[in-house]
């Protein structure tokens, strides 16, 4: 279906032919691994999706472009592979970790310092290794108007103490699952 304007500039009467476009949504997956960082340590890494890798320096991330227009971000599933150097036990003893993710923040009011303007927090449960990403709440980060490009995640797992969590573990890989949204125009 067309549409027409009809628009009088400098005392002309002007037609002009419009197209209505629809919005698309597309859902994407997003798997990252701490072991296949761009850069960082193992719980405080940079994860960025358009560099090529340099194989013959030993990177072994892979590279993929960035998000466009993106709507939404959502966190699915983390899961932690470690046990507390200052413990000896299961690291998920923990009440809960602290997930800062600086594309992602300010979804958080706390209280709690190190928790306030952070991604979200992860509740643990004791002696399970694998946190799903919706404990008690969506993880979801909302871009209105959409966010133009995602090119990276910049991600620290922390400890209530605020310190970067792999500091006292042992294992240190880290693996995130999100969804991200994005819309797209097409012709109607």
């Amino acid at each position: 279906m067309n549409f027409f304007m009809f628009i009088i500039m400098n005392n002309r009467a002007q037609y002009f032919q419009q197209t209505p476009q629809k919005q698309i949504t597309r859902k994407q997956q997003l798997f990252i691994d701490s072991r296949f960082k761009t850069s960082g340590t193992q719980g405080n890494f940079i994860v960025q999706f358009n560099i090529e890798p340099d194989t013959a320096n030993g990177d072994k991330y892979t590279s993929f472009g960035s998000f466009k227009n993106v709507a939404s971000v959502e966190l699915k599933g983390i899961s932690i592979n470690y046990i507390d150097t200052d413990t000896g036990t299961d690291a998920t003893r923990s009440t809960y970790i602290i997930l800062d993710i600086e594309e992602l923040n300010n979804r958080v009011n706390s209280n709690v310092p190190m928790v306030n303007s952070t991604f979200c927090t992860i509740y643990c449960e004791e002696g399970k290794r694998f946190i799903k990403g919706s404990d008690f709440d969506n993880k979801t980060v909302y871009f209105n108007p959409p966010l133009s490009e995602l090119s990276r995640l910049t991600i620290k797992v922390k400890r209530i103490d605020d310190s970067d969590l792999t500091e006292h573990i042992l294992g240190k890989d880290i693996t995130l699952l999100f969804e991200i949204v994005t819309v797209h125009n097409v012709l109607h």
